[in-house]
């Protein structure tokens, strides 16, 4: 008697069942970026992947597979650049011209600072999100001497600690804005 009644039990719900997981989107690989692929496809007649112009984001000085997977999915991949500031890998060639010594978590931070940099590329979107992150800065000095003038004094994980704590407070108030290809504060107007 008892299977009877669990046969029909299955039966009324099933159907609801079978909808409600046919409606259900399959979830979403996690985001893997692999900065060794920086230097892919450029427009035509430029030098390899040279982000001395523009933001990464501006993908008409800028374009690569790895940067395309970062657009199709930014606010998944906040998260993994903020989880590979502290890695010391080297970058070879070196992605960003007049740059030395260039390792992945320094490409992270210029691309973090660049999701929250407005297409003017004068503005940042959330206090603390772009180089002001870095302090004061010497603007007498080359950004990579001031970049590594940083390291040297706080550390990778300082700075990655700083982001993870920004990303905590603000993640579900950003908005993406696609027509300035950056993050920003729903009170900010385009």
């Amino acid at each position: 008697m008892k299977f009877r009644a669990l046969l029909a039990l299955f039966l009324l719900i099933a159907p609801a069942c079978a909808q409600r997981i046919s409606n259900q989107r399959p979830a979403e690989a996690p985001l893997r970026l692999d900065m060794s692929k920086l230097n892919g496809m450029q427009p035509p007649g430029m030098d390899p992947l040279c982000l001395d112009k523009g933001r990464f984001q501006d993908l008409e000085y800028n374009r690569s597979p790895e940067v395309e997977k970062i657009m199709a999915r930014p606010k998944d991949a906040v998260p993994v650049l903020i989880s590979l500031l502290t890695s010391t890998k080297r970058v070879r060639p070196d992605p960003v011209c007049y740059w030395y010594d260039t390792r992945v978590g320094d490409v992270a931070f210029m691309m973090l600072a660049d999701l929250f940099t407005d297409a003017s590329w004068q503005h940042c979107t959330v206090p603390g999100a772009c180089w002001d992150a870095l302090g004061p800065l010497d603007t007498s000095l080359p950004a990579s001497t001031a970049w590594h003038n940083y390291i040297k004094q706080h550390g990778r994980a300082a700075l990655q600690n700083h982001y993870r704590n920004l990303w905590r407070e603000y993640k579900d108030k950003l908005v993406w804005d696609p027509t300035q290809r950056c993050f920003r504060l729903p009170t900010q107007k385009n």
